[in-house]
């Protein structure tokens, strides 16, 4: 009972205790500064180039931006945070500048929604609502300066847009048919009606691009997200209000007849807009009872592609999106509706 019994086990060398957990050098690295040194010196390059790019190619540049913002300064924040935002405005301004000094406040635009999407979602305020809102913000100013630079050439912004509309038009129809001309004309005179939603398209994917970019760089730094951003999507209020809004002012144009064309443009780019947003909610629906079900991505793929043409032609998704943002909440979101807390279907 009391005699020693050799274990043959190694002993411990000097100064370790037994359970005590050593991590064995990988690649030279002695402790961990090398690679957080690594990561914060990437993350500011990439903010810098994706600033850079943005003169050129704003929506790559978002991505890259807003990956490098995250990847430098998420838990990291402080001066690491002014260093990865200085570099992003730095070099998209410079850069503008030396290329063409008029694209130096657009490019702005896109650092400045790049930096704010990139700080929504290292603190973990990245909604649906605050999304939304910034897109449209981006759309608003991006066509504010183009509205400025058409009044400083002596027009305005719809008639440069409709002038540059029917000169395309023009060239397009040189030496075509009837029929490309017909469909020519159709395309034309859509574009004058919905040209304000090629700058919320553009605001919305640069968010959307920005979005995905910050997302990708938490991954990389050990964050686990339990669902996509698309699945999550979740429309504010405002933009259920807005749908009303756009619809009551399409069907009441006519009864204005000096302001007919102006509320009618007005009610249907408004109702398009909130459409779009509903739209996705309604898409986000699907892929989330997808999911219940058991498909699989590439099925939820081809769902997807499958419920934008219900959209497209029999505008479902978007009414199932006002469902789920009114009524019914079918994915159990945590909301604030009405002033208290909801969430249905426990």
């Amino acid at each position: 009972m009391g005699k020693a019994v050799d274990s043959k086990r190694p002993v411990a060398p000097e100064g370790f205790e037994r359970g005590s957990i050593v991590h064995a050098p990988v690649d030279g690295q002695a402790d961990g500064r090398e690679t957080w040194e690594g990561e914060v010196k990437r993350g500011l390059f990439w903010a810098a180039f994706g600033g850079m790019i943005a003169f050129a190619a704003p929506n790559i540049g978002s991505v890259i931006a807003a990956y490098g913002i995250c990847l430098a300064c998420f838990e990291r924040e402080g001066s690491l945070l002014w260093k990865a935002l200085l570099a992003c405005l730095g070099a998209g301004a410079l850069t503008a500048a030396l290329v063409d000094l008029t694209q130096v406040p657009l490019v702005i635009l896109t650092c400045v929604a790049t930096i704010a999407v990139a700080l929504l979602v290292m603190r973990n305020k990245a909604t649906s609502g605050c999304l939304c809102a910034l897109a449209l913000a981006l759309a608003a100013a991006t066509g504010g300066v183009e509205a400025l630079y058409a009044w400083i050439g002596g027009t305005t912004l719809p008639q440069a847009i409709t002038d540059l509309l029917t000169v395309s038009g023009e060239m397009l129809s040189k030496g075509a048919n009837i029929s490309a001309q017909v469909g020519v004309d159709r395309a034309v005179a859509l574009a004058r009606t919905y040209w304000p939603m090629a700058y919320l398209s553009g605001a919305a994917v640069r968010v959307a691009l920005a979005l995905f970019g910050a997302r990708l760089a938490l991954r990389k730094r050990g964050v686990v997200f339990e669902k996509s951003a698309l699945m999550e999507f979740d429309a504010p209020l405002w933009v259920c209000a807005a749908f009303v809004v756009g619809m009551a002012a399409s069907m009441s144009a006519p009864l204005f007849p000096e302001w007919s064309y102006w509320i009618k443009f007005f009610g249907e780019n408004v109702l398009t807009a909130a459409r779009i947003a509903l739209s996705i909610q309604g898409i986000a629906v699907g892929l989330w009872y997808a999911r219940q079900r058991g498909v699989g991505p590439f099925m939820r793929g081809m769902l997807v592609a499958l419920m934008v043409w219900i959209e497209v032609s029999f505008v479902v998704m978007s009414v199932l999106g006002l469902v789920d943002a009114l009524l019914a909440n079918f994915r159990s979101l945590e909301r604030r509706r009405w002033g208290f807390a909801t969430r249905s279907h426990e």
